[in-house]
């Protein structure tokens, strides 16, 4: 579970804006939908009896307090993961919430309570008073409110047995990280932030900054990744001089920050200036800046041919969209400098050629109806013709031109959005990552299997290496031999070599689009309540839509949901939900997938698809009366000739 603050926002002068606490309470009740997205909604800390009369005493209770200008409400949301909402009952729920008063010492406020399942997770908001209802002060109990949440939400995931997810801690010491803005930006968009390739390129900047002498030398080296040093308040940020994206100095290393750069070069010097300890003609030059990558957007998933292929598919069709969205806007801009000129010609001969002033009134009250009316078409020409471009491209991003191929059946596009949260997950799989690079001892008749498994090759060391962070347990078969241990690298090659050719396969892709699918069991139901085999219907008004990771929500005319990740199905906690998933998961995964809680996946995560005979197989057969090896059957074609079993080999299989 996730907890954070939602802000108001800013409005157009940039200045920050306070909550409504009327239209945020009927938001989390969802009274304009009637309820359609809120599961369950509830009050604390008030005297009425009802939510709509406690959201009038709350804003009562606000009122009251007229010296405070400061936002008056807190805003919180909770999100959930989706295999957690069989666990999440109603009095779980409460408990969450009491849990994150208490973290924000609100407990004694006013607040609003509901959770919402419109999105891919279910999640609870909550409006909390700051007003105290007795004392009638503001809560000055929400510094770093952050780490506040992070500690409630890790207690509550371990008292209910909840999945764990990231937080945030006190004295979290990792890697350093993208802003939030900067994340949700890489999340909604699926390419690179400037932040996101600023600290990729860390290492390699803070070398040449401490290799430098004075402030021209760290302006080429800066600007050999299209970045600018520029001070902001009390420190040092580092922009792009291509495009827009900052990101903080310090952030980036503790040696960029301005204290420490000033001690090192003395004041900021621009670039083409002199300063106080140069000489008069030591002055920027571009050209001998440090040559490195420039930031440029690029796509977040995990590379490979197909990904690449669409990236250049979706820049072609950006530069069609952008072109003639330009196009579009000259056109109407001429047409209104066109109906601008003309109104000042009319009015100019209506000057000209009538002396009487009623009569030039008029007239003139004449001609200004037919402008405003050519104006109105022609701004009604240009939002249909907008329109149609919306229409052709109907996407912003990447994300959302791969949200769109996937809907119209593009399965590699489906696999691209789901590539990334793959990637996390088999990440987080590892037990064993590398913590530096690892040489290898590779055998020459086994470069095609490490090579398979990841490693790379070493054109210095003439030798292959596992990466920093890969899985180490894929590559135990060629490490080298660890002091006391009593076996070399070519010896456990010898003896690991049966493990690493029964090694299991994944779980084969779908063959079918959600679509598709989708199409198939709604005319499947349609012939068995023809046939009247069934009495009811499941998919019958049903919608989907894909989101940035690749998941298929799937939303059921009774309102519960079933959300395709891929390998897992996850259904509400409804009875129609289920029996929804199992028909999907059945024309999904055939007969072989496990239910539990609300959750359904391939049985074995599709291993079972992949397993090798082995010398079980054999003693098989001998139970069945085949004695000798001739009397095996045999299917040649491979490699090396196997043994298989009638039953487990396929029927278009060469006997």
């Amino acid at each position: 579970m996730i907890a954070k603050r939602i802000d108001a926002g800013k409005d157009s002068q940039g200045n920050k804006r306070h909550h409504h606490f009327g239209k945020l309470g009927n938001y989390i009740r969802d009274a304009s939908h009637d309820g359609e997205k809120c599961l369950i909604f509830w009050h604390e800390g008030c005297l009425a009896p009802d939510y709509d009369l406690a959201l009038v005493e709350i804003e009562a209770t606000q009122a009251m307090n007229s010296r405070c200008k400061n936002d008056k409400t807190y805003h919180l949301m909770v999100s959930f993961r989706p295999e957690d909402e069989a666990r999440l009952t109603s009095a779980v729920l409460q408990q969450i919430e009491h849990a994150m008063a208490e973290a924000l010492d609100l407990s004694e406020h006013q607040r609003l309570c509901g959770v919402h399942r419109n999105t891919n997770n279910l999640h609870l908001h909550v409006a909390y008073n700051l007003i105290h209802p007795e004392k009638l002060t503001m809560a000055t109990t929400l510094h770093y409110d952050f780490h506040k949440l992070s500690k409630a939400c890790r207690a509550m995931e371990k008292e209910f047995g909840l999945e764990i997810d990231n937080g945030i801690e006190v004295n979290d010491q990792q890697e350093p990280k993208i802003s939030q803005q900067a994340a949700a930006m890489e999340a909604h968009s699926g390419e690179q932030s400037f932040q996101s390739f600023v600290l990729a390129q860390r290492n390699h900047i803070l070398a040449q900054v401490q290799a430098a002498k004075n402030w021209p030398e760290v302006h080429q080296v800066l600007a050999g990744y299209s970045i600018a040093v520029q001070p902001k308040a009390n420190g040092f940020v580092l922009t792009n001089t291509q495009g827009k994206g900052s990101i903080k100095a310090s952030a980036v290393g503790k040696d960029l920050s301005r204290m420490r750069m000033e001690a090192r070069f003395g004041m900021l010097v621009w670039p083409g200036a002199t300063g106080n300890r140069q000489a008069e003609n030591d002055k920027f030059d571009q050209s001998k800046s440090a040559k490195g990558q420039s930031y440029k957007k690029r796509p977040c998933q995990p590379r490979n041919p197909e990904r690449d292929q669409l990236y250049k598919e979706y820049q072609a069709a950006l530069a069609e969209k952008v072109a003639r969205i330009e196009e579009e806007k000259a056109r109407s801009a001429a047409s209104h400098d066109w109906l601008k000129d003309k109104w000042q010609r009319m009015k100019a001969d209506l000057c000209a050629t009538t002396s009487s002033r009623r009569t030039r009134a008029v007239r003139m009250r004449m001609m200004l109806n037919l402008h405003r009316q050519d104006v109105s078409l022609e701004k009604a020409d240009h939002k249909k013709a907008m329109k149609a471009i919306r229409r052709d491209y109907p996407w912003y991003n990447w994300n959302g031109y791969l949200q769109h191929l996937a809907l119209q059946g593009n399965t590699v596009a489906l696999g691209v959005l789901r590539s990334q949260e793959e990637r996390k997950t088999a990440q987080a799989a590892i037990k064993n990552p590398a913590l530096e690079k690892t040489l290898l001892n590779v055998a020459f008749e086994d470069k095609a299997a490490v090579k398979e498994a990841g490693a790379k090759w070493d054109r210095q060391e003439k030798r292959w290496y596992a990466l920093k962070g890969s899985d180490l347990d894929k590559f135990i078969t060629w490490l080298p031999a660890q002091p006391g241990a009593g076996l070399t690298g070519g010896e456990g090659r010898k003896s690991d070599k049966r493990k690493n050719t029964t090694q299991t396969l994944d779980a084969p892709k779908d063959k079918k689009t959600p679509g598709r699918r989708l199409a198939y069991l709604v005319w499947q139901e349609q012939e068995r309540l023809k046939d009247g085999s069934i009495q009811k219907s499941f998919f019958s008004g049903y919608s989907h839509r894909i989101d940035n990771r690749g998941m298929v929500i799937i939303t059921l005319a009774s309102g519960g949901t079933i959300r395709d990740t891929g390998r897992k199905l996850y259904f509400s906690l409804d009875e129609d939900s289920r029996q929804a998933a199992r028909l999907y998961a059945m024309a999904k995964f055939g007969k072989h997938f496990t239910e539990k809680e609300n959750c359904m996946e391939m049985k074995g995560n599709g291993k079972w698809r992949a397993i090798e005979p082995h010398l079980g197989f054999l003693r098989e057969c001998a139970r069945n009366g085949l004695r000798t090896l001739s009397q095996l059957p045999v299917v040649p074609g491979r490699k090396q000739p196997e043994v298989f079993l009638q039953g487990n080999a396929r029927n278009d299989m060469e006997r």
